[in-house]
């Protein structure tokens, strides 16, 4: 009876493994290396350490990916809500569980994987990623120079306003000067000095202005291996569930026999 319970407790192991990979969607897995360069201006570049440049930008990378914007762009871009059936929350909440960013060891490059029930569906959807990952945080640049430039010009503007009250002053000086009035040699160097200093100041502030309406740090992408169809689901494994069902089936194959055994010993004791 042990004998023949093995093999039977082995393909009932395989048909209960074969049942649960029927029931269980397959998951497809897509991969995208990429990595993140900065580019700036020479003045950026000579007041930052490299080590702490690219500590920050491999953090902002790892996170940025799982931002709530980069989300709602991925689910708003392919329409995620009417593919899958639920609201906005449950679309972004699956999308972050789905999305896997970890930096590779020993590079300075980043693998993205985004997992899915269709291959196809993780291909497309770890592109529109990368896209809106990308278009985010152009967006965000832009604000963050936008609010720069502005307080600049702030600046720019009231450093003109002390220019323009010091060359008054110093008109009016020159002018008595020149009527031959009684001017203090002292009172007038000392506003020819402080129009001068002003001034200096303003065309450096305007200097920066340029600078930083020109040139400004940007962050690109570079993608090494973009994202494509997987043919092999990467969850379950079948070849192991299958050996793991057939390998379980064997283990509680003497479980089944003895109560067989023994029911069968009592039968023969009865019809003696």
């Amino acid at each position: 009876m042990l004998l023949v319970m093995i093999p039977v407790g082995m393909v009932m192991g395989l048909i209960i493994a074969s049942v649960y990979l029927y029931l269980v969607p397959a998951v497809y897995e897509s991969e995208a290396i990429i990595q993140f360069k900065i580019s700036s201006s020479p003045q950026i570049k000579q007041t930052t350490q490299p080590a702490e440049e690219a500590e920050h930008i491999m953090s902002a990378a790892l996170d940025s990916f799982k931002n709530r914007a980069v989300l709602s762009k991925v689910n708003q871009q392919l329409k995620l809500e009417e593919l899958w059936g639920v609201d906005e929350e449950a679309v972004l909440k699956k999308l972050k569980n789905n999305v896997k960013v970890e930096a590779i060891r020993g590079t300075d490059l980043i693998s993205v994987r985004v997992s899915a029930n269709s291959s196809f569906e993780a291909r497309d959807i770890a592109r529109k990623l990368l896209k809106a990952n990308v278009d985010w945080r152009m967006e965000v640049d832009n604000q963050a120079t936008e609010a720069k430039l502005s307080d600049l010009r702030k600046v720019c503007q009231k450093q003109e306003d002390r220019v323009e009250e010091c060359r008054k002053i110093l008109q009016t000086l020159t002018v008595s000067k020149d009527s031959h009035s009684p001017v203090e040699t002292n009172e007038y160097v000392e506003a020819k000095r402080n129009f001068e200093t002003e001034l200096y100041l303003f065309e450096q502030l305007k200097t920066k202005l340029m600078s930083e309406m020109i040139e400004h740090s940007i962050i690109t992408t570079v993608v090494h291996d973009a994202p494509e169809a997987s043919n092999k689901p990467f969850a379950p494994n079948v070849k192991l569930l299958l050996i793991t069902g057939m390998l379980g089936g064997l283990l509680v194959s003497p479980l089944f026999a003895l109560p067989i055994m023994a029911f069968l010993n009592r039968r023969r004791q009865e019809m003696g």
